[in-house]
């Protein structure tokens, strides 16, 4: 319904699609609606809590230092706390290590953040285990195989997770969606001097050495 005059359902259904392409070309100017109506949209910077991390697509650094901080906190409390030494890797696998996934998926984290907590989970693994302190921090990362606990750092889960959200996207079923994040990769190629291609796709996504880009 709209202005009070009821638009047939198959209508509205060619029609939306058609509308949201147009909302996503000229999202600089436009705001996003269905049905001629504004979708409330979060303002810039605003983040709700889950699973004792902010949420948000654009966060302020504080607010990430503020995540990392208490996700170290709750490790060395688990760490001191009077479980069993499996129970303590459970609860780092289960509750602990998973509150920043969806940030990882969303934006770029900065590593630096990272690298405090990643000290944190050696630290709980080597007690743990019952390791003395100078026992080698690649233990608690190497896989199961090789005699480790198989745990992703969260440095390299932070690339990992960041890379399959890419790939998910461009792999969409839905043309729209797989069009759309492949619009977006070739802006990101380009802005920094590169020209598209399959293989600019892949240089760009898994670089050799530094990360994602």
């Amino acid at each position: 319904r709209a202005g009070g005059v009821v638009i047939p359902s198959e209508i509205v259904d060619v029609l939306a699609p058609m509308l949201f392409q147009l909302a996503v070309l000229l999202h600089d100017f436009a705001a996003f609606g269905v049905i001629w109506r504004a979708l409330a949209t979060r303002y810039d910077k605003y983040a709700v809590t889950y699973l004792g991390a902010p949420q948000g697509l654009s966060l302020p650094r504080a607010e990430l230092e503020q995540a990392c901080t208490s996700l170290s906190r709750d490790i060395n409390l688990v760490k001191s706390s009077m479980l069993a030494p499996w129970q303590k890797l459970d609860a780092l696998r289960t509750f602990i290590l998973p509150r920043l996934d969806y940030l990882f998926r969303a934006r770029s984290f900065p590593k630096k953040l990272l690298a405090p907590v990643d000290a944190c989970i050696v630290a709980l693994c080597r007690d743990a285990c019952g390791l003395p302190r100078f026992a080698s921090s690649h233990f608690p990362f190497a896989q199961g195989a090789a005699g480790g606990l198989g745990i992703v750092g969260l440095a390299t889960n932070a690339d990992i997770t960041r890379l399959t959200q890419a790939c998910k996207m461009l792999c969409s079923p839905d043309p729209f969606v797989a069009g759309l994040a492949l619009h977006r990769l070739d802006r990101a190629i380009t802005a920094i001097g590169i020209v598209p291609s399959a293989s600019a796709h892949v240089a760009f996504l898994s670089p050799p050495d530094n990360g994602p880009g």
